[in-house]
Order: C-alpha cells, then sequence, then structure tokens
C-alpha cells in the first residue's frame, strides 16, 4: 500500500517523435511536488513529528576524508547499486514522502519508484542479492550431497558482461556470502592505469579482497567489527553506526579514487538492528526505527555528495522484505512426533529464515509405491504443523513442484516446505527441551515470494531514466538488464529478465 502523498502511474510508453523539453520534465516536476506535497500533509495532520529542513545533500555526522585525482574525469556512464538488506519497502516509501530519508527522495523525484519489486523464489536475501546483479534466478541443488545446498545462476554478474574491458569494478561488504560479512572485492584494470587512477591514494596492488580491504585500513583504520549480541541495546546501537560510518567513508574512497565502472555496496546497518530486535515492526514512527533509516539516509547523501549523478546510473532499495514472526516451529521435532520411523540420519535439511529444503530416504528396498506414500504421509505431517494452535506451514512443495520453485534436482522424496506468515522455522530446540514449538518474536526472509510483506523496492535514477515517478510492478531480475542496457553493454543470452525500455528517455 502507498503512503499518503504518492499516487502511482502506470507507465506505458510508446515510440513517438521527440519530445518537448516541458514535457520530458514534467514528471520530475510533479514527483518533487507529490513528495513535498506528502511531507506538508504529513506535518499538518500531526501523521509524523514535523522535522526541520536540512541541507541538500544532507549533512553526515562524521567528517569524510577522500583524495580526488586531479584528472579524475568521467569519460564514460558508470552504475552505482546500493543495497539496504533489512529495510522494509513499506517504511522507505514512507519515508520518502514524509522527508524523514530526504536524500532519497530527491532521488526519486528525479527517478522512477515502482509500486513495489516481485523478488525471485525464495525471498531469502543472500540469493535475491545475487539475482539483482545477475538478472537470473537461482538454481538450488546439491543438497542430499555431502557439499549441502549450493546456489548456481545462468548469468554472470553484471560487471562481468563487459568481457574484462580493463575497467575498475567495485563490490563492497558483499561479495558472495553474507551481507555483514565485511568483505569487499575489487576487479582492477591491468598495467600501469591502476596506479595512475590511484595517484595519491593508497595503491592497490592486489586484485584479492584482502588487497583492497588492506588499503582501505591504511588510509581510513580498521573496519568496525559487528557488535556482539550480548551488548545492551544503546551500545548495540552506538556500534552498528559506527560501522555504517567506516562503510560509508570506505565507499566514499573506492568511489572517488579508483574511479569503479560499476560498484555494489551493501549497508549492514538496518539488517544487524533487525535481527537484535531493536527495529519495530509495526510503528513507522517508532524512534530508534526512524532514526536508523534516517541515519542510512545521511550516508547515502555523503556518497551521492562525491558522484557526477549526471553521468550514474544509480538504483538504491532492498531486494525483499523480512517478515515479522511471533512462533517457532521445530521441524526436528514435528517429525520425530509425526513420522516415528524416520530417525535423524534418514533425512537431510537446510532451514533459511521462513524455508526448509529437506531430502528424504525412504526405507531401502521397498518398491516405488510403498516410497511414495511414506514421501506424501511426511508430507501431511509437515503441513498439518501448529504453532499455538495456529497453522505453521503455509505449503509444502514435493518433487516435480520443488523443482518448478527452482529446487533443479529435486527427486520424489525432496520437500520444500515454507513457513506461514508468523511462525519461523528451526531445526532442533537451543533449550534442549525438544519442544515443537515455542513463542519467539523476530524478523526473517525466506518466505514466499507471493506474499505482500515479502516484496522489495528500489528508487532508479540516472542518464537514460525518465523521471516518471511512481510506476507499476517490477521484476527484480529487470533491474540487471536495465543497467546493463543504460551503460550500453552487451546484456547476455542468459539473463532471464528484461530491460524496462518503456522507462529510458527518447534520447
Amino acid at each position: 500500500m502507498m503512503p499518503e502523498g504518492l499516487r502511482l502511474v502506470i507507465v506505458s510508453v510508446e515510440e513517438g517523435p521527440a519530445l518537448s523539453r516541458l514535457s520530458r520534465i514534467w514528471p520530475a516536476i510533479v514527483m518533487a511536488a507529490a513528495v513535498l506535497g506528502g511531507l506538508f500533509l504529513a506535518v499538518l495532520t500531526g501523521a509524523a513529528p514535523p522535522l526541520p529542513p536540512a541541507p541538500t545533500p544532507a549533512p553526515w555526522p562524521g567528517q569524510v576524508s577522500t583524495v580526488m585525482p586531479a584528472d579524475h574525469t568521467l569519460t564514460t556512464r558508470r552504475a552505482l547499486l546500493i543495497v539496504l538488506p533489512g529495510a522494509r519497502p513499506d517504511f522507505l516509501a514512507t519515508y520518502i514522502t514524509d522527508g524523514t530519508m530526504r536524500n532519497l527522495a530527491l532521488l526519486a523525484a528525479g527517478g522512477v519508484v515502482p509500486e513495489y519489486v516481485t523478488p525471485v523464489e525464495p525471498a531469502v536475501t543472500v540469493w535475491n542479492m545475487a539475482s539483482l546483479v545477475r538478472g537470473s534466478r537461482p538454481r538450488l541443488a546439491g543438497l542430499s550431497g555431502p557439499g549441502g545446498l549450493s546456489a548456481s545462476f545462468s548469468a554472470p554478474a553484471i560487471w562481468s558482461w563487459d568481457g574484462g574491458n580493463e575497467l575498475v569494478d567495485a563490490v563492497l561488504f558483499w561479495p558472495e556470502g553474507e551481507p555483514d560479512s565485511g568483505d569487499i572485492a575489487i576487479t582492477l584494470p591491468a598495467g600501469p592505469t591502476a596506479g595512475e587512477r590511484a595517484q595519491d591514494a593508497v595503491p592497490l596492488l592486489h586484485t584479492v579482497p584482502a588487497g583492497l580491504a588492506s588499503a582501505i585500513s591504511s588510509a581510513l583504520g580498521q573496519p568496525p567489527a559487528p557488535p556482539s549480541a550480548s551488548a545492551p541495546a544503546d551500545d548495540f546501537v552506538e556500534r552498528v553506526y559506527r560501522r555504517l560510518d567506516w562503510q560509508t567513508r570506505a565507499a566514499v574512497w573506492v568511489w572517488s579514487n579508483h574511479s569503479p565502472h560499476t560498484m555494489v555496496i551493501a549497508f549492514d546497518t538496518l539488517a544487524l538492528l533487525a535481527k537484535a530486535g531493536l527495529l519495530s515492526g509495526e510503528d513507522v514512527y517508532d524512534a530508534r526505527t526512524r532514526a536508523a533509516y534516517r541515519r542510512l539516509d545521511q550516508a547515502l547523501g555523503a556518497l551521492f555528495a562525491v558522484v557526477d549523478m549526471g553521468q550514474t546510473v544509480t538504483a538504491v532499495g532492498t531486494t525483499n522484505g523480512l517478515l515479522a514472526y511471533q512462533r517457532v516451529l521445530n521441524l526436528e521435532a514435528v517429525l520425530k512426533a509425526g513420522v516415528p520411523d524416520l530417525a535423524a540420519e534418514d533425512y537431510n535439511m537446510i532451514i533459511t529464515g521462513g524455508t526448509a529444503l529437506i531430502s528424504i530416504h525412504p526405507p531401502a528396498g521397498s518398491p516405488p509405491a510403498v516410497q511414495t506414500a511414506y514421501v506424501e504421509g511426511v508430507r501431511q505431517v509437515l503441513e498439518g504443523a501448529t504453532a499455538g494452535g495456529e497453522p505453521a506451514v503455509l505449503r509444502v512443495a514435493v518433487g516435480d513442484a520443488a523443482r518448478q520453485m527452482g529446487w533443479v534436482d529435486a527427486g520424489p522424496a525432496d520437500l520444500w516446505v515454507q513457513a506461514a506468515p508468523g511462525a519461523a522455522l528451526r531445526a532442533g530446540d537451543p533449550g534442549g527441551a525438544d519442544r515443537t514449538w515455542w513463542e519467539e518474536a523476530g524478523f526473517a526472509d525466506g518466505y514466499s515470494s507471493d506474499l505482500p510483506a515479502m516484496r522489495g523496492f528500489f528508487v532508479l535514477a540516472g542518464p537514460g531514466i525518465t523521471p516518471y515517478g511512481l510506476i507499476g510492478p517490477i521484476s527484480l531480475l529487470d533491474i540487471a538488464p536495465t543497467i546493463g542496457a543504460l551503460l550500453q553493454i552487451p546484456i547476455p543470452d542468459s539473463v532471464q529478465g528484461r530491460p524496462l525500455t518503456e522507462l529510458m528517455a527518447a534520447n
């Protein structure tokens, strides 16, 4: 649901003669008026605490020191993708209209804001982040083997689409793993160009993550580690903010001194706070929650201040939402009680938030019909599981149905389980009591991508994007090929999304 002050516009653009200057810029004027109108109405009606006016971009609370090479010029379009894991799409939309996230609102005023972004199935953040930069769905395989589950993709990452033509590309705070890993990766061109780009900055002599991490640490100091889960709430929040400060300075440093052609950043501030239970899942004007989003917006402002927005295709948002849960279902206990003859060694299980993948080993030597009946019995037990008298499982897909959802090597005894809203899945009881379920509040990903709460949210702006403002829904898979088309690099045939040419400027 869109917040007050914003009006949904479904865009349909046909090829035609060049538009007049006024007709090209009026959508940006309308979007800016909508943003300011939303802020005015929110203050007038008391829906949100009034905010004082701020300069543009909003000031960063710390000092950002960068070394800008004298010959720092932009000769081609560049791309900047900023991912905010843990962000609530509905909260982002509200904060754009009420002025909490002024820098993101200004980006939206000059670009497009889809009503929502449909994530890939399942809505697991790490897999969706990988799909974001590839434009292809994850292909899950290998659960029954010794190597565990792996995710592969039909298309490479967007920074590889140019075929390695000596452009600099960087991925900060998210290589191929968890978004809070703190790792950094960069691809540098061969020859003296790397040293020329660095100039007064610490030269980057290695292409491995440790090389860039060492160079940044030499310039900015060591990155703060994620806070301990046992830290007091106020101390935890302060440490997360210090981590964000360092990440922002590092992002500014890399962008300014090494001119990456494509840079992807994942700020993990909200993910850390949500995991610690320090963000509200209902009240958009909860003081701590709103302050965290405002702090992120200040980080965006610090980065936008060194980016030539007229030459940079920019996308900011979250690939998928997080769902609040109040109960936890222990699948091991459910199987133990419902299928007594199914021993722990008779199945493999991997759980991520609201999704569980289970590979059953039916009794050896039994006829196929008996094995099918056995798996069907397991499916019925899982589908009927409850927590606190409420259904805890939304659906169970077996065999062919699981393959259609992306588990490419799922067999007739493989089950894809997705939790119902309000429940999270676990394997085992951390208290050792072997409970079937217990009460616990938190946020998780991995639920069905069909649920409105799991939708993503992105703002896209930059050269070649017509500032239509609010548009209809798009697929997460469409963002990478759209950026590729705007950067004028070839899009691999293996990409499953499509360029959103209807959003691109006529010129």
